[in-house]
């Protein structure tokens, strides 16, 4: 078993719940995302192994629980993302949330898309700020679609705030 990098004397439980909230605002500004990437996000300073063991557990329970959902994508993996009860529960509790059912897990859309993603999850977990294309076309941001395409022609595939210039 890996050694946590922050031990804690807190219960088990106590941490679960804690953690699932941060996951359902992830998926909800991502839209969909694997493990790896919940754990890279999630937990940066942990350990890979630890902090994938983390996102397991935790993604593990909003499924059984049915606040997410997973499908197999192109790449034969599984992509977790807000059921119809997850973006409800998140709604109730102020955040604007859809259910990521009508997501695409296939096509060249997807792919361009993990892409962006895996880059946005990266400078995120290096302490950048972040503002990722699923979001900025659902309008979660203070700008939303129709500002970039008036401003640029077309919606960008993310946004990042550099916050840890080395």
């Amino acid at each position: 078993m890996p050694i946590p990098y922050n031990p804690t004397a807190q219960d088990g439980r106590a941490i679960r719940e804690k953690n699932r909230l941060p996951v359902l605002q992830a998926l909800r500004s991502f839209g969909q995302l694997r493990r790896p990437e919940i754990a890279r996000l999630l937990w940066p300073n942990s350990s890979t192994r630890s902090a994938y063991q983390m996102a397991v557990r935790t993604c593990s329970g909003l499924i059984a629980d049915g606040l997410v959902f997973e499908r197999t994508n192109t790449f034969r993996d599984k992509r977790l993302a807000l059921s119809n009860r997850g973006a409800n529960l998140l709604n109730n509790r102020g955040f604007k949330a859809q259910p990521g059912h009508n997501l695409n897990f296939t096509g060249s859309q997807f792919f361009h898309r993990t892409l962006g993603n895996a880059y946005l999850v990266e400078k995120a977990a290096r302490g950048d700020g972040v503002w990722p294309e699923y979001g900025l076309i659902s309008n979660q941001f203070a700008l939303g679609p129709d500002w970039f395409r008036a401003a640029a022609g077309k919606i960008p595939d993310g946004i990042v705030r550099i916050e840890n210039e080395d």
